[in-house]
């Protein structure tokens, strides 16, 4: 949880799926579940394929 919600400040994908939850009506924790397992889907993602990150 700790680590979507710094997500959602650094991240702009993140940030624009936070805010359209919260359009939806979820509350502040609500919308920082959703955007943790969105963060845990990609993470699974690059560890499984081994995707190169770009740190720019």
């Amino acid at each position: 949880m700790n680590a979507a919600h710094n997500v959602v400040k650094d991240n702009a994908n993140f940030k624009s799926y936070y805010n359209s939850k919260n359009d939806e009506g979820r509350t502040h924790y609500n919308a920082l579940g959703y955007c943790s397992d969105k963060l845990v889907k990609v993470i699974w993602k690059i560890l499984t394929d081994e995707v190169e990150i770009n740190r720019e």
